[in-house]
């Protein structure tokens, strides 16, 4: 036998080659052990003797040493425990062989990590030596203490590294092919029906079986079932260009999930007297593609003829808003169409259709206030908006009608678009309940009446604001001539309408100058110039001062004072202690006992403490009562 036949013989002898690479792998493994002995001592000693940095080695592989049934389309990278120089990661320094042979492949590095790419394919079933060499260096130009050798097997048999859909996969589109990814070209003649074969349960799903790269794929010959599991499984039998075997059979499962439907719609199906200007819309049992929510797909029509509009989906819900009101009495037929997805690609099993008819008669679709509104603004316009246009000359006072009890509230009725509105000639009175009327004398621009009269109802509870408090109160006498002005209110106000305007203060018809401003609930007025001594003035608050919700003041809110009589400002006395002796029976006299209030301080002086001339001329422009 010659050589070249002996070495044949033995690269074909399995038991051969598992010694070898049996030998090879302790080999590597020894010099690994050592090599990591070796780098864990390695330092790098300065001119003092001192330590400054450890020595470049590589901390991982992939594929690891010794590795089996490595895919033959594999990267092979090595990573290092500390950044390198690039310049010295390169097919020199890092480079595979197989036996004799080296590998032709691109370098690259990126991180910490060095990255050899085979330029073809690795063989089957055959052992790979890695090198990288002391070469290698890091940023501070230290090298690697030996050079760092590992070794890897494409394999003896090959193995399915990827499926899709995965193993336990959910919610599998119904239009999926499946596939099957190998770890070495196989021999496409044994990738076929009998060796690829998919079921649901224990029915064989019919489909087509190709191959192409590393990649087998299953395309079913109809969509699969919704809410299905299925099994897949590739034999042993498939075999690689060299005729190895899967070890076993190879099996996976997954599901589909459930199919898309409309399970509603607005108008339901064959609805009358559907308003004209009605958005249509239907609800989905899942989430839909919303790409494929379009007006291609979602169309309304009225006999032959499409009607234009917007499709919008949101939710699980798609809506197509007519950009015309619907004509009256007419019948509408809408459709989902097939090419509506869910998120999972899946499509309607069959049109969508459903229809409809508009109505003879105008509807009231919405009010304002809505009917049981409470806390409503007293100035307050309200309105009601038709299902379609209407004959402006039917609304008018006989046809909209606004009543507090009994009372019939005068008002000014108007029409624009498909709304009326009703503008009270008054303010509503607060704290009372309203009757609104839309009644039959109502038409359409074809004289059809709405069916019959429209009532709701709407309550103004609580909603003026008032004043609740000035300062100085109405009525008040000895008013200090500097007094800065107050009012406060029940509720928030609008600032915007506390001001020189809403809130005056007169001596007489003379309108006192000075500066409004508002905080909280209350309004001031800063006069620019102090009050004249011993002069009535008249505080207002108008009806323009209103709340946040827009309330005015139900009428005018008015008060006045009276100003001290002096120019000159009172001590503040505070209570009794400050009036010095007090004692003796309780009581008021002209001589001996007196009591003198002054800002809710009572004294009370006996006989034998009496109030002097001097301190009684001091008291006179105190406020007394």
């Amino acid at each position: 036998m010659t050589n070249a036949a002996t070495l044949l013989t033995q690269q074909n002898n399995p038991k051969l080659k598992r010694r070898i690479f049996s030998k090879l792998f302790n080999t590597t493994m020894i010099i690994a052990l050592l090599l990591s002995a070796l780098t864990w001592q390695c330092k790098k000693v300065d001119s003092t003797g001192g330590t400054t940095d450890t020595c470049p080695t590589i901390i991982s592989t992939d594929p690891a040493n010794g590795a089996l049934n490595v895919v033959t389309n594999k990267k092979i990278s090595a990573t290092f425990n500390k950044e390198m120089n690039p310049a010295t990661i390169n097919s020199a320094t890092f480079f595979v062989t197989s036996g004799a042979n080296q590998i032709l492949g691109t370098v690259t590095y990126t991180g910490n990590t060095a990255t050899f790419t085979p330029a073809n394919l690795l063989d089957a079933n055959t052992v790979y030596t890695c090198t990288i060499t002391t070469g290698a260096k890091d940023v501070a130009k230290s090298s690697m203490i030996a050079n760092y050798v590992w070794s890897f097997n494409t394999g003896s048999t090959p193995i399915i590294v990827s499926t899709d859909p995965v193993n336990g996969a959910a919610d599998v589109p119904f239009n999926k092919a499946i596939t099957a990814t190998f770890s070495t070209i196989m021999n496409p003649a044994t990738i076929n029906n009998n060796t690829f074969i998919l079921k649901q349960g224990t029915t064989v799903v019919p489909g087509v079986v190709t191959y192409s790269g590393f990649v087998a794929t299953f395309t079913p010959t109809n969509p699969l079932l919704a809410n299905s599991v299925y099994n897949a499984l590739i034999t042993a039998d498939v075999k690689d260009l060299i005729g190895n075997a899967m070890a076993a059979n190879y099996t996976w499962s997954f599901s589909t999930g459930a199919a898309p439907l409309v399970v509603s719609t607005d108008p339901t199906n064959n609805a009358n007297n559907v308003i004209v200007n009605k958005n249509i819309t239907a609800n989905f049992n899942k989430v839909m593609d919303a790409a494929t929510i379009n007006a291609t797909n979602f169309t309304l029509k009225n006999g032959a003829t499409t009607i234009v509009g917007v499709v919008t989906y949101n939710g699980v819900t798609a809506t197509f808003n007519p950009s015309n009101p619907l004509a009256i009495n007419t019948l509408y037929t809408a459709t989902i169409a097939t090419g509506v997805k869910d998120v999972s690609g899946n499509n309607l099993a069959a049109n969508y259709v459903w229809s409809f008819t508009t109505g003879n008669s105008p509807v009231v679709i919405s009010t304002d206030p809505a009917n049981n509104a409470s806390n409503v603004p007293l100035n307050k316009i309200i309105t009601a908006s038709f299902s379609t246009t209407m004959d402006a000359t039917s609304i008018n006072n006989t046809t909209f009608l606004l009543k507090e009890g009994t009372n019939n509230i005068t008002g000014v009725v108007s029409y624009a678009g498909t709304t009326a509105s009703f503008t009270p000639t008054s303010p509503l009175i607060i704290d009372a309940i309203y009757t609104a009327t839309i009644t039959t004398g109502a038409k359409d621009l074809l004289g059809n009446t709405i069916a019959n009269n429209y009532v709701w109802t709407f309550s103004t509870t609580g909603n003026a604001p008032r004043v609740i408090s000035t300062d100085p109160m109405n009525g008040a006498t000895n008013v200090f001539l500097s007094k800065t002005v107050s009012a406060t209110f029940s509720t928030a106000m609008n600032p915007a309408t506390i001001n020189a305007a809403s809130f005056t203060i007169k001596d007489g018809n003379n309108p006192v100058l000075g500066t409004v401003s508002y905080a909280g609930t209350t309004a001031t007025f800063n006069p620019t110039n102090n009050f004249s001594t011993n002069t009535t003035y008249t505080a207002t608050i108008t009806t323009n001062a209103k709340d946040l919700a827009g309330n005015s003041l139900v009428n005018n809110y008015v008060w006045s004072f009276r100003t001290s009589m002096s120019a000159i400002a009172p001590p503040a006395l505070g209570t009794a202690g400050n009036f010095g002796a007090f004692g003796g029976n309780a009581g008021t006299t002209n001589q001996g006992l007196n009591t003198v209030i002054n800002n809710g301080g009572i004294g009370s002086t006996a006989a034998s403490t009496l109030v002097t001339e001097a301190t009684k001329e001091m008291a006179l422009p105190f406020n007394t009562v």
